[in-house]
């Protein structure tokens, strides 16, 4: 085909397939422009309407974009403002006009890795507002932060268990696993209060475990016990007062004990564990004074409630009580405390008042030596 040139003048229109402008002619207008531009840009100004590309691609062959103001991307017709998609569409990465940045949105996606690499200086997230989330879609998958020699100190794997620590490894055991060793601050500010059910303590192992005993404390249930007149027989329980609910009538702590609803002398446990009591019973002598010496003695008696019960070890104590008169010692008291370890949670206690020793009429009272102090019956659980 034989060269040729076209002249075109002012306000004229030309339709040519291939246009070459040396940069030293001036100004070029393109109303309708289809195919590709080249060039570096350099000479291109005074462009207020900007460069559109109605279909195709803008490139640049250095591989740069550089913009001296704002960069304004709208939404495309497929409702993504930025598209970056790999030539093997291995991987995919867009922003969408409401600010979402998907990773991998096509391609197979089965082997794919994402990876950021900050070089120097720090990373910093700044949220303003809302949440920052992060979801793991598939099952089984874990969400891991390791150190420069690739092991794992932080995890939340698929099947929803944390794991912290240096030596936390690939999959830990329970809900929550800390590997090394916890420091509490503040703890015990007062912040959170409530009911003692169980504590806290430490096995072989150097884990934390829950335990009902330990240093718990208890406070204690007290009862009263009920004055009575002209005892003589050996081996007499006594009688416990309580409130119609069968709980403690002077204080009613957290132990859980209660007196039996079917025998006034019998206090129940609701609880294993061992429990220090003390008691406190003030005698008289009895009148008509009928011997001149008694030996009184209290005890206790304790074990499961459907059985025998048996003496506790270290329960008896014994007073000395002569007849009334002057130089005489009608009235005395016995204290005492003792330890006992119930083993079922269903046991039974009784006090009982005896008299040691030979003595012949014994007559002896329990009695409340000054009014308003009562004669206690004291239970604690200590664990």
């Amino acid at each position: 085909m034989p060269n040729w040139k076209k002249v075109i003048t002012s306000g004229s229109e030309a339709s040519l397939n291939k246009l070459v402008v040396d940069g030293s002619i001036g100004h070029v207008s393109a109303s309708l422009f289809s195919g590709s531009f080249y060039g570096d840009g350099s000479n291109l100004t005074g462009i207020a309407g900007g460069i559109f590309a109605q279909t195709g691609s803008i490139y640049a062959t250095t591989n740069e974009l550089e913009v001296s103001g704002s960069l304004v991307i709208s939404q495309s017709s497929n409702g993504q403002a930025i598209d970056i998609l790999n030539t093997g569409s291995r991987w995919r990465q867009y922003i969408d006009s409401n600010g979402h940045i998907t990773l991998n949105a096509s391609g197979s996606g089965a082997n794919t890795n994402v990876n950021y690499t900050l070089e120097k200086g720090n990373f910093q997230l700044n949220l303003k507002e809302g949440h920052f989330n992060l979801d793991i879609d598939n099952t089984g998958k874990d969400f891991r932060i390791r150190d420069s020699s690739n092991a794992t100190y932080f995890v939340v794997t698929g099947d929803k268990k944390v794991g912290i620590g240096q030596n936390v490894g690939v999959s830990p055991d329970q809900d929550v696993e800390i590997e090394g060793t916890v420091r509490l601050r503040d703890y015990g500010a007062g912040g959170k209060t409530g009911t003692l059910t169980y504590t806290l303590g430490v096995d072989s192992n150097g884990d934390i475990i829950e335990t009902t005993g330990g240093s718990s404390t208890y406070t204690p249930d007290i009862y009263e016990i009920q004055t009575e007149n002209t005892i003589t027989a050996n081996d007499t329980p006594l009688e416990i007062v309580s409130t119609g609910a069968g709980g403690p009538t002077l204080l009613d702590g957290t132990t859980g004990t209660e007196r039996s609803s079917s025998d006034v002398h019998v206090v129940d446990f609701n609880s294993t564990g061992v429990f220090e009591i003390t008691y406190t019973v003030n005698l008289s002598h009895g009148d008509p004074a009928t011997d001149n010496r008694m030996n009184p003695a209290i005890y206790a008696k304790a074990g499961d409630a459907g059985g025998t019960l048996s003496e506790v070890h270290g329960s008896l104590n014994a007073t000395y009580i002569r007849l009334p008169g002057t130089n005489q010692a009608p009235n005395g008291s016995i204290h005492g405390t003792f330890y006992y370890n119930n083993t079922t949670a269903t046991d039974s206690l009784v006090l009982y008042l005896t008299f040691l020793g030979t003595t012949s009429n014994p007559d002896i009272d329990v009695v409340n030596h000054i009014s308003g102090l009562r004669n206690t019956l004291t239970i604690r659980k200590i664990s």
